[in-house]
């Protein structure tokens, strides 16, 4: 039981970083499409 109170410990801290990274990935994914679509709207 105590290997599965530390995993429980970490995994708090661990799905924080994780969701930080995905909606950091999706904001630049974003960026991404919007600009060039403005882009290819401009030319």
């Amino acid at each position: 039981t105590g290997y599965v109170s530390k995993i429980s410990e970490l995994s708090p801290v661990k799905g924080q970083f994780i969701s930080a990274v995905i909606i950091t990935i999706i904001s630049v994914t974003g960026i991404l499409v919007v600009t060039k679509i403005l882009s290819e709207n401009k030319e």
